[in-house]
C-alpha cells in the first residue's frame, strides 16, 4: 500500500470503502518528490496545474504588500498545498484559468507528492472524489476564519496563544519566528517578548 495513499486516507476520515478503493488504484504510481528549503512551489501570477500531498516538512502560503511578505497560512506534514482562492476562482468561473493570486514556499525541506489538477476538476469523470473536493474546501476555510478573527479581535497575547492552540506541534516548534510575526500580524520583536513573557508566566 502506497505511502501516498495513507496520506490521502488520512486526509478524509469519514470516505467509504469504495472510494479508498478508488484513491488507492488512483494514486498507488505516484512517486515521492523532495523539494529544497525556500523552493516556491506556486508562484503568484503563474498558472498551476498539479496540487502537493505533504509528507513532512514545513510551508508557507503568503502574498506581497508593499514589498513584505504578509503569511497567510502555515502546512506540514498531512496537509495539500495548493492556490485555493485561484481554485474557488475557477469553480465560480471555470473560463477564469487557473493564475496562481498567492505565493507557497518550502520553508524546510518538504517530502511529498503531486497529484494532477484533472482529480479535483473534472467531476464528472471523477465523482467519487467529491469528498476530497469538500475537505479540502473546508479545511482552508477554517484555516482562514480562525486567522481572520484571530487578527480582528485579539490583542497580540492572545493571539499568540490562539497560535499554540491551533497550529500542529511541527509549526510551533519549527516554523521561524519572522513568518509566525508576520501570521500573527506583529512585529517580529514584539513576538520575541510575547515569547519570553510566555513561557516565563508559564
Amino acid at each position: 500500500m502506497s505511502r501516498a495513499f495513507n496520506l490521502l486516507a488520512s486526509l478524509l476520515p469519514q470516505a467509504s470503502q469504495a472510494e479508498l478503493e478508488f484513491l488507492k488504484y488512483s494514486f498507488q504510481h505516484l512517486h515521492k518528490k523532495v523539494w529544497s528549503k525556500d523552493h516556491y512551489l506556486f508562484r503568484q501570477g503563474e498558472s498551476w496545474h498539479q496540487l502537493i500531498l505533504i509528507e513532512k516538512g514545513l510551508i508557507r502560503c503568503f502574498y506581497l504588500e508593499d514589498g513584505r511578505d504578509i503569511n497567510l497560512r502555515f502546512l506540514c506534514g498531512e496537509s495539500i498545498a495548493l492556490p485555493f482562492a485561484s481554485l474557488a476562482d475557477h469553480f465560480i468561473n471555470p473560463q477564469a484559468g487557473l493564475i496562481a493570486s498567492e505565493y507557497i514556499q518550502t520553508v524546510s525541506e518538504v517530502h511529498g507528492y503531486c497529484i494532477p489538477l484533472e482529480f479535483l476538476l473534472d467531476q464528472v469523470k471523477y465523482p467519487i472524489l467529491d469528498r476530497l473536493r469538500i475537505e479540502i474546501i473546508a479545511r482552508h476555510y477554517i484555516a482562514i476564519e480562525q486567522r481572520l478573527r484571530m487578527i480582528q479581535n485579539l490583542r497580540a497575547i492572545e493571539r499568540y496563544k490562539k497560535f499554540l492552540a491551533w497550529m500542529p506541534a511541527d509549526i510551533v516548534q519549527n516554523m521561524p519566528n519572522h513568518h509566525i510575526a508576520s501570521y500573527l500580524g506583529i512585529a517580529p520583536e514584539s513576538l520575541s517578548r510575547l515569547k519570553q513573557n510566555f513561557y516565563y508566566e508559564n
